[in-house]
């Protein structure tokens, strides 16, 4: 059974901050503290399936594709719950496979940016989808310029034998940062004068055809994002200055397809998702950037003017999670929030008050989590007298 949520993790997070005076009620907590009650909410979640609960998850970054004039939208990730926050990328580009098929002429990007292709290989388009026609030497690998700071994705529409490289940061077509996909795992990698070499490898998620990848990289940060989930970062000041960015395949049985990258800084759209669709849904026109989103009651999300262009963009929302309990959902409005609010407060109060002696929030909430909510059982009140 779904759970229905009363509070967001957010709304929870707030709760704490007021309850220890870090900001006045009903106004937003400092970044640095909102984020703080988050991480130590997590961790309080994190000990809820023991007792038959799960909060939903938040599902960081769902990327999306609106193409130039489309009025009808995107349908939104089936685990969507609430919670959603829209961002979309300036001056986005967009490597155009969906042409007639040839082995030798994948040619430009849409916006004309040329894709220069490692000697001795082609790049070919196969069924509107990329692929190398002819691999030799390290693998096909094509490459165009790009921003120093941005985001890169493509959609790994199949497998190859060998590997398929999302490339970034590319000084020439044998020095490059990528991050790439085999059929056992995804690894962030560095080539130098030809030579590859590992930078990081993530055993989770498996790579399978179809999987939707991209790298957010900002300054020494790089993001890996798998399916709208990022993966944990990594830092590295090479090629730091470098803007070249591209795809390799080890073979010629890899097809990927939706080549972006953007230039241009990624900025949160105002997010309308009650009465005002009915004022818009039917409105829908040509023009610029779109300034507003719209999710529709039938779960699609929707930009205000429609955008003339490609646009690329992320969702960040609530995921709806299944109780581990069989039978009806349990009923939390009621008491389980405010003692959740109660908990983060107290572990958040018991981090900043003790900050300074380093010692770990997790460790405490781990041991007093379940006693907590005994003496809760036991005398209705939130916390019992559990000292050391």
């Amino acid at each position: 059974m779904s759970t229905t949520w009363a509070l967001t993790a957010e709304q929870i997070a707030d709760n704490a901050c007021w309850m220890l005076g870090l900001a006045p009620g009903g106004k937003a907590p400092q970044p640095w503290h909102r984020a703080k009650s988050l991480e130590i909410l997590n961790g309080v979640l994190k000990q809820m399936p023991w007792y038959g609960y799960l909060w939903p998850k938040v599902a960081s970054r769902y990327p999306f594709v609106i193409p130039a004039g489309d009025t009808a939208g995107i349908a939104l990730p089936a685990g969507y719950s609430s919670s959603p926050v829209v961002k979309i990328f300036q001056d986005t580009l967009k490597a155009g496979f969906k042409k007639a098929d040839s082995v030798s002429s994948a040619g430009d990007a849409d916006t004309g940016q040329p894709i220069v292709v490692r000697p001795g290989n082609v790049l070919g388009i196969s069924g509107g989808k990329g692929y190398f026609s002819t691999v030799i030497a390290n693998g096909g690998f094509g490459i165009a310029d790009c921003g120093k700071n941005g985001v890169v994705g493509l959609t790994l529409s199949t497998l190859g034998a060998w590997s398929t490289v999302l490339a970034f940061r590319g000084k020439d077509l044998q020095n490059i940062l990528g991050f790439s996909a085999t059929a056992a795992n995804y690894m962030l990698i560095k080539e130098v004068n030809d030579v590859v070499s590992i930078l990081k490898t993530y055993t989770s998620p498996v790579p399978v055809s179809g999987d939707k990848i991209m790298v957010r990289y900002n300054g020494s940060s790089i993001i890996p994002v798998v399916n709208g989930v990022d993966l944990e970062p990594y830092y590295s000041t090479l090629f730091l200055e470098e803007t070249g960015v591209g795809v390799g395949a080890g073979d010629t049985l890899a097809r990927f397809e939706d080549l972006f990258y953007s230039t241009g800084a990624e900025r949160e759209i105002d997010l309308v998702t009650s009465g005002a669709w009915s004022e818009i849904s039917n409105k829908m026109s040509l023009a610029d950037l779109p300034t507003k989103g719209y999710i529709s009651p039938s779960g699609r999300l929707y930009l205000s003017p429609s955008p003339n262009y490609f646009i690329r963009g992320t969702l960040q929302y609530a995921a709806k999670l299944d109780d581990l309990v069989a039978g009806a959902a349990p009923d939390m409005t009621s008491d389980f929030h405010p003692i959740l609010s109660h908990m983060v407060a107290d572990q958040l109060s018991f981090f900043v008050g003790r900050r300074a002696l380093g010692i770990s929030s997790k460790r405490e909430w781990e041991e007093k989590l379940p006693l907590a909510i005994a003496a809760h059982n036991d005398t209705g009140d939130v916390f019992g007298d559990y000292d050391e």
